[in-house]
């Protein structure tokens, strides 16, 4: 017979410890939301100013880091018990004092010597040495036939130190032929400075027009704001003052004859007929001399190791995730000629906070590791991957007993539970695996069988190590002052972590390691789109090279078909010497697809460490190669 009363206690006993489970998960979740979001809102303040290479910023987060592993038990990975990985990257380039001048001489034999820094600066765009010649006013510098405008016609600068306006004419006037208020090519520094080389010039003085300055200071930029050694010809900024100056030993005349004696009138002169004025500054000459140094920065990966046991002891899951970010803006930042703190609160201090939120679950477990987790913050990732690629170079664990890596970029805006993850198709297993891990979180996963080689999973992925790449998209405040710890999702980040740590948890668990797939499904390294030719490479931005140095090429691509391999390092692509991502970037706008290019690379000689020059025939793609 049913006994009710024992029916009723048992079933009030379920509901009560159903309840209590869905209390201790429920708080369980707001402490990890908590903790993530105290690491996110500490990573992203403005104490640690942006966490650029070179501010104290950046060494506190990494001394965060370190501490955070400290508490959990997690041991150094590195042998002296720091967790730091030290290295040395490249931070800025500057003008020697001691080597560099810009000396004014008039027509009596009297000479001006200006100040670096205050009258003039040189940029690394263009070329180092010592030239002398006349100065030769040349308007903006361009040769547009295309909008009747050329301030080159009927000129010979050859040997002459050019002195001309940056941006072209008409800047404020919507009905410009150059495109209204838009800006053409012919305003692009590059492009003035090819046409000046191009001409015979020996080195280009530039001032900025008074309608650029109009709502702000007449400043120089950095010295390497333009990009590096692209062109042979130095290549300087006056201040608007020394101009004035110059004009006032040597005035310019107008296409009408008129006197012009000041910046204002010169541009006024420009704007309102549209005819070129080139003419020699009276009798004056310079002297430009230009040296540049190099100012390296000292970076930590931190890096720390929880050991495993049993069979399979000495394989390695790496879970990773750059803190890095762009300081006070500068190279890389959308917010251009923005001076500010960029706090990158989704890139990357999401993903950071992820990475100590895995480091926190999996540490304070009770249960022995079946495999070695080592837990990695990369630096420099802004850089061009440094702080990965010498990680892989130069392991901490033999990457051939690494078995997998997984890298948080970017996971903290989740919108509509949408989450992406790169890699599903490196490892045969992957795919399975992914879908197995999402029972209970129910993301919406939008899987992609490669991977991006713009983060720091690519430099594991090219040394055959499975990967993944989590990210939750990108936003408007991408690399801008406004990526703040305000516009983040942290419960979405807790989702994440939890989905990860369930495939973690599929994956640490396996009989055997991860068989890795070479796959040619990977998300565009360099070139293709925005209207360019397809290479297929990727390019380390920043590596210490006279050039552009190749992390990898992409599998049948242009690259791999004309024989470009990793460890190139690219000097000349067509006509255009390539310096940096720059130079490149222009070829593959100056080439079209199916365009055949002769680029020249230096390539370490087989068995030595001497480099060699060789030059290879490359039929470029079209934008969708990727």
């Amino acid at each position: 017979m049913l006994n009710l009363g024992h029916f009723a206690r048992s079933f009030l006993v379920c509901l009560f410890i159903t309840a209590s489970l869905l209390l201790t998960e429920a708080v369980a979740n707001e402490a990890m939301i908590s903790r993530m979001g105290a690491d996110v809102k500490y990573l992203s303040s403005d104490e640690l100013e942006g966490r650029g290479i070179g501010t104290q910023g950046l060494d506190k987060a990494a001394e965060y880091i370190r501490n955070e592993f400290k508490k959990l038990g997690i041991q150094s990975a590195v042998e002296d018990g720091s967790y730091f990985q030290n290295l040395q990257i490249p931070d800025s380039v500057f003008a020697n004092k001691e080597k560099t001048e810009l000396t004014i001489l008039d027509a009596a034999g009297e000479t001006t010597p200006l100040t670096l820094g205050t009258d003039f600066q040189p940029y690394t765009i263009g070329g180092s040495g010592l030239v002398k010649g006349d100065l030769f006013f040349v308007g903006y510098g361009i040769q547009a036939t295309d909008y009747q405008y050329d301030d080159y016609a009927e000129q010979n600068v050859k040997g002459k130190i050019l002195v001309m306006l940056r941006y072209e004419p008409q800047q404020n006037n919507e009905d410009s032929v150059f495109e209204g208020t838009e800006t053409t090519s012919h305003a692009y520094i590059r492009t003035k400075l090819k046409l000046a080389q191009d001409q015979g010039a020996l080195a280009v003085l530039f001032v900025n027009p008074p309608f650029t300055t109009r709502e702000k200071q007449d400043e120089f930029a950095t010295a390497d704001k333009f990009g590096r050694s692209s062109f042979d010809i130095p290549f300087v900024q006056i201040t608007q003052d020394v101009f004035n100056n110059l004009l006032k030993q040597s005035e310019l005349k107008s296409s009408a004859g008129a006197r012009l004696t000041t910046l204002d009138e010169v541009e006024k002169e420009l704007d309102q007929n549209l005819k070129a004025i080139s003419q020699p500054l009276g009798a004056l000459t310079a002297t430009v001399e230009v040296e540049f140094e190099k100012e390296y920065a000292k970076v930590y990966n931190v890096a720390g190791v929880l050991p495993g046991h049993g069979p399979h002891a000495e394989e390695t899951i790496v879970i990773g995730a750059h803190y890095d970010h762009l300081g006070y803006g500068g190279m890389g930042s959308l917010a251009q000629g923005v001076t500010a703190i960029h706090n990158g609160a989704d890139d990357n201090a999401s993903g950071t906070a992820a990475l100590l939120e895995m480091a926190r679950r999996i540490a304070m477990r009770r249960s022995l590791l079946p495999r070695r987790v080592v837990f990695i913050a990369f630096t420099a990732e802004e850089r061009g991957l440094l702080g990965s690629d010498y990680y892989v170079e130069n392991p901490l664990i033999p990457l051939e007993e690494t078995i997998a890596m997984f890298n948080f970029d970017m996971v903290g805006n989740l919108k509509e539970n949408e989450l992406t993850v790169y890699g599903t198709g490196t490892a045969k297993e992957f795919d399975e695996l992914v879908e197995a891990a999402n029972l209970d979180t129910k993301l919406k996963l939008n899987k992609i069988e490669g991977v991006m080689g713009a983060s720091d999973h690519y430099s594991f992925f090219r040394n055959e190590i499975p990967c993944f790449h989590f990210f939750s998209g990108f936003t408007q405040e991408y690399h801008t002052p406004s990526d703040d710890f305000e516009t983040l999702n942290i419960e979405g980040m807790e989702k994440i972590v939890s989905y990860t740590m369930t495939l973690f948890d599929k994956i640490l668990n396996l009989d055997q390691a991860p068989e890795y797939v070479k796959t040619e499904k990977q998300a565009s390294p360099h070139g293709g789109g925005g209207g360019m030719a397809y290479l297929g490479i990727s390019p380390n931005y920043t590596a210490d090279v006279e050039g552009l140095l190749l992390n990898g090429v992409k599998e049948k691509s242009p690259a791999e078909t004309g024989g470009l391999q990793a460890g190139d390092i690219i000097v000349k692509f067509g006509e255009i010497k390539v310096a940096d991502i720059q130079g490149l970037t222009d070829g593959l706008r100056r080439y079209k697809p199916k365009e055949t290019v002769t680029v020249i690379v230096e390539r370490k000689k087989a068995g030595s460490d001497e480099q060699e020059e060789v030059q290879l025939q490359i039929t470029l793609g079209s934008s969708g190669g990727n």
